[in-house]
């Protein structure tokens, strides 16, 4: 059983996330709200959060993965070819058509480190019709390698849904 589930995606997802978690759990999501019925017979905390992004907020955030105070944990690693079969891991469900658009707003390089700050737009829809979609502000950490080659080094998003 889990302490704390973060929820992205509402629905049949944030709907299932109850289970996940052992009582006394925490249940966030940018989704939707939580159904705090089912919170409660289940004695958990469940809310709904929106997340206000600013250059600032996104510049700490950088301060944050440079220093090593902030750091991801990533599950697998699968090539950009293979992002159907991510997101099918992800939802359990079948075939899932994704389209994507993103623009670049900032670049900042400092020595071995470059920052890039872009709006990021996502549609996913399932093979049954059913389209997700997410957007919002992307901030991503490159360091250069001794080989003078640019690698990803940290990412982080803060996609959100509709209103």
């Amino acid at each position: 059983m889990l302490a704390a589930r973060v929820d992205e995606f509402g629905g049949e997802t944030l709907a299932r996330a109850f289970a996940l978690l052992g009582r006394g759990g925490v249940l966030a999501s940018s989704a939707a709200e939580p159904d705090q019925r089912e919170a409660e017979r289940r004695g958990v905390r469940a809310r709904f959060f929106l997340v206000a992004v600013t250059t600032e907020r996104l510049n700490a955030l950088a301060s944050l993965l440079q220093s090593g105070s902030l750091r991801t944990h990533v599950g697998e690693v699968l090539p950009l070819d293979q992002v159907r079969v991510a997101h099918q891991m992800l939802a359990g469900v079948g075939k899932v058509r994704i389209d994507a658009s993103q623009e670049g707003q900032e670049i900042q390089t400092a020595d071995t480190l470059a920052c890039c700050r872009s709006h990021l737009s996502v549609a996913m829809t399932t093979d049954a019709g059913a389209t997700t979609r997410r957007a919002g502000q992307v901030l991503t950490v490159y360091r250069k390698g001794a080989d003078g080659r640019w690698r990803l080094f940290r990412d982080a998003n803060l996609m959100l849904g509709p209103p």
